[in-house]
């Protein structure tokens, strides 16, 4: 989300400078050529050691916000965006002595992912004194104008249409479905694992595709093994372009215990691929209330945020395939919803508050 909102801001003509703190060796995202680019290489992987050693951590910090804020300096900006909370903090931090105003955006929900102490301390230390704190609902608006003290805007994500749509002849014969993020507690992978097991007896020909990374694959492929689905299950691991995925999967699902402004849902609706996701009381709700036709149908199926939740819900998507294509072909529409330009021209807006007017380096 974030290089992609870079190269469009570069392309409305604001000098742009990407800043991250690794060597940027691992994108995995490209950014405009426009966009500058400087990584400070400070993501020194700590030994288990040092892990536990509070002075190293410390001065690890330390390091980085004075490089940071050296950065800061020499980029000189009108207003700095800063993405993710612990990264929020850091950089109201770096820019506390400069002047430069700081529009702070939080990509989770905090009533739900509270930062490790002392981050989450200095969250409410320093929140108050960015000029806007972007959230990607009202109700986390709300949260962090009432605990921190700050001045929000809420501004959902964004997707853009794409040239191709699931092939849904393809999809009924796969017998697949589909889900995406990272492999986190939070993205309820493992109670997805579970319910599947729930009814794979049920559905012999069904299987299970789990794209992303992250810190639990190894206890969730434990999961599969546990459950003797290890032929039905698939983790894929990072997959850069998921359209051969989308394309042939019967439906997608959704299993977080919480969210900001999935984009994997976002993703698997613009395609056309029928989408469940379990009724968070973030994100996926506000998405469904903008996607509905006259009659009050969803562009996805709601379900209850539990595991018989998410086992009732993949048996509904595939016992009653005349539903379930209704619910695909109605989700395309989220494109329209939550497109780029209306994205970008919100945080331009508050960019240009920020800075005064103008165009600006960012």
């Amino acid at each position: 989300m974030l290089s992609q909102l870079a190269s469009r801001l570069s392309e409305r003509g604001h000098d742009v400078t990407l800043i991250t703190l690794d060597d940027g060796k691992q994108d995995r995202h490209s950014v405009s050529a426009r966009v500058a680019r400087l990584n400070l290489d400070v993501m020194t992987s700590s030994s288990g050691s040092e892990k536990s050693n509070s002075l190293v951590r410390l001065a690890r910090s330390v390091k980085r916000l004075s490089r940071l804020r050296s950065a800061i300096q020499t980029v000189a900006p009108n207003a700095i965006l800063s993405f993710c909370d612990q990264m929020n903090v850091m950089t109201l931090i770096a820019a506390s002595r400069t002047c430069i105003p700081v529009v702070a955006c939080e990509r989770s929900d905090p009533r739900h992912q509270a930062l490790a102490q002392p981050w989450e301390w200095l969250r409410g230390s320093t929140y108050p004194n960015a000029f806007q704190v972007v959230a990607l609902t009202e109700e986390v608006s709300e949260h962090l104008r009432k605990v921190y003290r700050s001045k929000t805007i809420a501004i959902p994500s964004a997707i853009e249409s794409p040239q191709n749509q699931s092939d849904r002849d393809l999809a009924a014969k796969s017998c697949k479905i589909l889900a995406m993020g990272r492999l986190e507690r939070e993205k309820g992978f493992d109670r997805l694992i579970d319910a599947f097991g729930q009814i794979a007896d049920k559905y012999p020909d069904w299987t299970l595709s789990i794209l992303g990374d992250g810190s639990q694959r190894e206890a969730l492929q434990r999961q599969i093994g546990n459950l003797r689905l290890e032929a039905r299950i698939t983790l894929h691991g990072w997959v850069k372009d998921p359209w051969n995925q989308h394309l042939d999967s019967c439906f997608f699902v959704l299993p977080s215990r919480y969210e900001g402004f999935p984009s994997a849902l976002l993703e698997a609706m613009c395609r056309g691929v029928p989408s469940v996701t379990v009724d968070c009381d973030s994100g996926p709700r506000a998405i469904i209330q903008r996607v509905q036709d006259r009659t009050g149908n969803p562009g996805a199926m709601i379900i209850p945020n539990d595991l018989s939740g998410l086992a009732v819900g993949m048996e509904k998507m595939i016992t009653d395939p005349t539903a379930r294509e209704q619910t695909g072909r109605l989700g395309i529409t989220v494109a329209d919803c939550f497109s780029w330009d209306q994205m970008v021209s919100q945080y331009e807006s508050v960019l240009h508050a920020a800075a005064g007017g103008g165009q600006h380096t960012l």
